[in-house]
């Protein structure tokens, strides 16, 4: 009779459940690793034979070391080495120099003098027809006190509009809109992903440009469905924000960082420069892993018109594909904030 068959039951009990959960937490620890191996080891945007190969072969040695070794040795061996593989692939570091989507060429950046700012490497691309591009990078200068108020623009994914991608654009009195946009920076050919946004598969790429080319590609071109959400703060509050926004974006182009789904996307950029422009930290919400429900976290933050129903702001805020046709004499601006 071994000593197992021996302990009080209560004991036997808690031994099989602390191994259970310790053999869930090992493939756990497990898939992570060989996700990462997958996925992250080698050139991004590429799953090569050898990171197949290389995958499934740790897989395989650690789902040996569970199952072959005596417990609970080959569960922490396999929990341990997981970690230190994630550990290791994801201090791989950001680059800046791939052959980029044309979308997401250039990185821009911003040069402040007074009340100026110039940004260069402003996206202007036009699309003719049903499939045309036209790529345009310009320099565009704007005049900080010219900036009458900004909006928050939620574009909801079709299969999941819990799922969306957030973005700000200024109105300026005068001269063009700057629309900005926080992306995950695809490579040519390379289609953007959810999982592979975990696994270190993106840089990010703060894009800036007219709203034209920024909200009309989505509206016009891809078939979405807009929320534009005017913001209900004081022209000074939305030059800090855009001040902040654009700084950031410099830093990026100069010094590239990584893309995460969770921990760093479209909205989570965004509530990082409301928090500096403010002084004071945004409550974690989890609106902001699920930005489908962002317009109601900016609500909640005081952002949109209190005095008014949120229904009713979606309502008023959204532009869909085939609406009102634009007037030969009015502007992209004007046009997709009119009422269809």
């Amino acid at each position: 009779m071994n000593s197992d068959d021996e302990s009080p039951p209560s004991k036997r009990t808690s031994t099989r459940v602390g191994l259970f959960l310790g053999r869930a937490g090992a493939v756990l620890a497990v898939l992570w690793s060989a996700l990462s191996l997958l996925f992250v080891a080698g050139e991004s945007g590429t799953l090569a034979l050898w990171r197949f190969a290389g995958a499934g072969g740790w897989a395989l040695g650690c789902w040996a070391a569970i199952h072959f070794l005596r417990p609970p040795q080959g569960i922490i061996l396999s929990i341990v080495l997981s970690l230190v593989v994630v550990w290791g692939l994801y201090r791989i570091p950001p680059r800046s120099d791939r052959d980029w989507a044309a979308d997401h060429a250039h990185a821009p950046s911003a040069v402040f003098d007074g009340d100026r700012v110039t940004v260069s490497q402003f996206r202007s691309f036009r699309y003719p027809g049903a499939a045309g591009v036209e790529p345009r990078w310009v320099t565009q200068s704007f005049d900080l006190f010219q900036l009458e108020g900004c909006d928050f623009i939620v574009v909801p994914f079709a299969a999941n509009p819990r799922l969306a991608h957030t973005m700000v654009s200024f109105r300026f009195a005068e001269g063009p809109n700057l629309a900005l946009s926080v992306e995950a920076r695809r490579e040519k050919d390379e289609a953007y992903s959810v999982l592979r946004g975990v696994l270190h598969q993106f840089e990010i790429v703060y894009v800036v440009g007219d709203e034209e080319d920024l909200l009309g590609v989505r509206l016009e071109r891809l078939r979405d469905t807009l929320y534009i959400h005017p913001v209900e703060v004081e022209p000074a509050a939305c030059r800090q924000f855009l001040t902040d926004l654009l700084r950031a974006a410099s830093e990026v182009a100069a010094k590239p960082r990584w893309y995460n789904t969770l921990r760093s996307n479209c909205t989570t950029h965004l509530v990082d420069s409301l928090e500096r422009t403010r002084g004071a930290a945004v409550p974690w919400d989890a609106r902001m892993l699920l930005p489908g429900g962002s317009a109601e976290l900016v609500y909640d933050l005081g952002l949109l018109d209190s005095s008014t129903a949120l229904e009713t702001l979606k309502q008023r805020a959204r532009k869909a594909p085939g609406g009102t046709p634009r007037r030969a004499d009015e502007s992209f601006s004007a046009w997709i904030r009119r009422a269809d």
